[in-house]
């Protein structure tokens, strides 16, 4: 088996560089630019990559299946998550293309959400069915769009991301639990340091949307998953700059009368670029340093 993880490692490695080397190519021939940024933008950029994303996430899923182990632990109703982010990666994709109405969005990832909770095991909770049920939905659809929040900087978000998968797979060894997100991880891990490549500064290449949403929702997974396991400290732990940042920054713009939506960028890590736009290789510094020390 670990022979079979490290050539699986090495190739979706290599089948992301080649899948957005060459999004970039058609993204630029294209005009799938993102150039509506004046913050934190050097010049217009491919957008969008994630899509890409998707489509290695869904065929690294079907070379998994052919491995027993990872078929006798899949959860239940795998394909409608499967589904639901497929469709929750194509609206945001049309919207790294072209807006569209945020409350149109919302309404999508709230029926898709509620599609892909049935992939749970909520029984796991001792809470009464409805509450758990509204819970776990609120938690998901909440830590999908703070990961979105955090896709300001070159690199930053793929570097919280990289550190929850690191997290996830720590977890998973010492506790030797069998979870689900550990095949999540070693699916993501590599697919980022790929994208990492490209996206450290100065950025050559956006997920986008399509890529935030994407990973968004698959850390709302595990989240979950890490909380019915009885481990919700260490989810926390794992997630924990992206959760403190936005949450503080969402309360405040709220009560400022702001849709949670809104772009004011006054989360925390987009202040120094805002001073000055060469500080995106400071910021994915330091955060990568906070990253290392808090999974230590």
């Amino acid at each position: 088996m670990s022979h079979y993880l490290i050539y699986f490692l090495i190739g979706i490695f290599l089948i992301t560089i080649i899948s957005l080397k060459l999004y970039i190519l058609i993204a630029n021939k294209k005009s799938i630019l993102d150039n509506q940024n004046p913050h934190y933008n050097f010049q217009p950029t491919p957008t969008g990559a994630g899509i890409v994303f998707v489509f290695i996430f869904i065929f690294s899923g079907y070379v998994f299946s052919l491995n027993e182990i990872f078929v006798n632990i899949l959860p239940n109703n795998y394909y409608v998550g499967i589904f639901s982010i497929l469709i929750l990666s194509i609206i945001s994709f049309k919207d790294d293309l072209k807006p569209v109405d945020p409350k149109l969005r919302l309404l999508a990832q709230i029926f898709l959400i509620y599609c892909s909770i049935t992939t749970l095991e909520l029984a796991k909770l001792d809470l009464p069915v409805k509450v758990s049920f509204l819970a776990a939905i609120f938690i998901w659809i909440y830590l999908m769009n703070i990961t979105n929040f955090i896709d300001g900087s070159d690199g930053f978000l793929a570097s919280n991301a990289i550190s929850f998968w690191s997290g996830i797979i720590l977890i998973d060894l010492l506790t030797h639990n069998d979870l689900f997100s550990f095949y999540l991880a070693i699916i993501n891990l590599p697919l980022l340091f790929a994208f990492l490549i490209y996206n450290k500064p100065k950025a050559k290449i956006f997920m986008g949307d399509a890529g935030s949403i994407y990973t968004g929702f698959l850390i709302g997974f595990s989240f979950i998953e890490l909380i019915l396991e009885g481990y919700f400290i260490y989810a926390i732990i794992i997630f924990i700059y992206p959760l403190m940042d936005c949450t503080f920054c969402l309360t405040k713009k709220v009560l400022r009368g702001y849709m949670p939506w809104e772009g004011l960028y006054d989360y925390f890590f987009l202040k120094p670029i805002l001073r000055n736009k060469s500080n995106h290789f400071k910021v994915l510094t330091i955060i990568s340093i906070f990253n290392v020390i808090n999974l230590s």
